[in-house]
């Protein structure tokens, strides 16, 4: 709120992802298909230890880095999600972040046909709408999960190189809910210092992170969104523009993440 011209308050908020050990890919599914939306991907890389040392393999994450995949799957299972876990790369995440996901009708449960390999985390309700797969080579003791809501879900996991505890909040976020206003609260809780990743679907457009062509008057206000960011101080890791969500006559940015 503090920059007239949008072009330097990203630039203000999106520093160098080296100087922070994070590397953002996003990876496109499915080119113009609203079924089978892109995929983002954060990767938070070790810090370098000041002295040399024999190279071994983090007993947390089993490699040398931590891999998110974020993914609103449209509560699609046999075209969305059976196609991601058919794709032999899913292995190679330590988290699967997924937005709407499948319900199955019969019990409070979702799609999941690698239980050899990822741990379902899913709120026992009828109405959830965010859930964590997270890798079973992850040792079970290094994380934890809190259910915040039907609609966010907190996972809290040891960083091996430097004992610090990461606070990862996946979010759908329904326009005119209480989702932001429960997730500022929760992360106010955390204190400021805390190392924090805040992902998933929120609905919403600004110049921000959206496309110069998509004017935010089109559609609900961001700046309960904002608030959070500004508040929890907060960076943009995902590239302003970068299509998240397409239908038939266009496609737009509303599937984001972003870190301390």
């Amino acid at each position: 709120k503090d920059y007239e011209i949008t072009a330097e308050l990203r630039k203000h908020m999106r520093k160098k992802y080296a100087s922070r050990n994070l590397r953002v890919v996003h990876e496109t599914r499915g080119k113009y298909s609203s079924a089978i939306p892109g995929w983002t991907r954060l990767e938070a890389l070790p810090e370098e230890p000041e002295t040399r040392t024999t190279r071994s393999q983090s007993p947390t994450y089993g490699h040398q880095e931590l891999r998110i995949l974020q993914y609103n799957v449209q509560k699609s299972r046999d075209v969305v999600l059976a196609s991601l876990f058919r794709n032999p790369r899913v292995l190679e995440y330590d988290i699967l972040a997924i937005q709407e996901p499948w319900r199955n009708p019969f019990t409070n449960t979702t799609y999941h046909p690698l239980k050899t390999h990822f741990q379902l985390t899913y709120l026992d309700d009828t109405a959830t709408r965010a859930c964590l797969y997270i890798n079973k080579r992850i040792h079970p003791g290094a994380w934890s999960v809190s259910y915040i809501s039907k609609d966010i879900v907190s996972l809290a996991i040891c960083n091996p190189s430097s004992g610090r505890q990461l606070h990862i909040f996946n979010v759908y976020n329904e326009v005119g809910t209480d989702t932001l206003s429960t997730l500022a609260d929760t992360l106010a809780a955390l204190g400021p210092d805390s190392d924090v990743v805040v992902l998933g679907d929120f609905n919403l457009h600004h110049p921000l992170w959206s496309t110069t062509h998509r004017r935010a008057s089109e559609g609900p206000s961001a700046q309960p969104l904002l608030t959070v960011v500004e508040d929890a101080q907060l960076e943009l890791l995902t590239v302003p523009g970068t299509p998240t969500h397409r239908w038939k006559d266009g496609e737009s940015t509303i599937d984001l993440a972003f870190a301390t």
